[in-house]
């Protein structure tokens, strides 16, 4: 599965409106056995980022158990929520371009380890990653919280 779905601006980026769906509903396209796991990955939020850690890690941990959230904010390798949430921390990079070509690098590198069975990320520029993972057998959610092509134009 490797999907887009903008659902701030519906049809701006994606599927036509009629096609957008919430964010979450993704989750429930995800296999009920997931054997390689599944992980979260970002070069640009942080592990304690309201949007990504306690809503929808939380989410897929209540869902399907435990989740891997691999970041890059420097703060070291973590267990948290009883075991559920394991956090890989990949570094810090330093400055934009280096996060976006460090840090992609660095990401595919970690997740590719964890050989997961769905990946799911947010960020633009971990979208080379996402297509390397989905080449690799992982289901892929690219999830668009932003209408990027309005971004880049303003």
């Amino acid at each position: 599965m490797f999907g887009a779905y903008d659902d701030h601006t519906p049809g701006a980026f994606g599927p036509p409106a009629s096609w957008c769906i919430p964010r979450l509903f993704l989750v429930w396209y995800v296999p009920s056995s997931l054997g390689g796991g599944l992980c979260h990955f970002s070069t640009v939020h942080s592990r304690h980022d309201i949007r990504i850690r306690v809503k929808e890690v939380a989410t897929l941990v209540e869902r399907y158990g435990s989740v891997t959230l691999v970041v890059q904010d420097g703060l070291g390798d973590a267990v948290e929520d009883e075991g559920r949430v394991l956090i890989r921390d990949i570094g810090t990079a330093g400055g934009r371009l280096r996060r976006a070509f460090l840090g992609g690098w660095r990401m595919w590198r970690t997740v590719q380890e964890i050989r997961p069975t769905v990946a799911h990320f947010h960020d633009p520029e971990l979208i080379p990653v996402g297509l390397a993972l989905k080449l690799s057998g992982s289901s892929v959610v690219y999830d668009v919280h932003e209408d990027l092509p309005r971004q880049i134009l303003s």
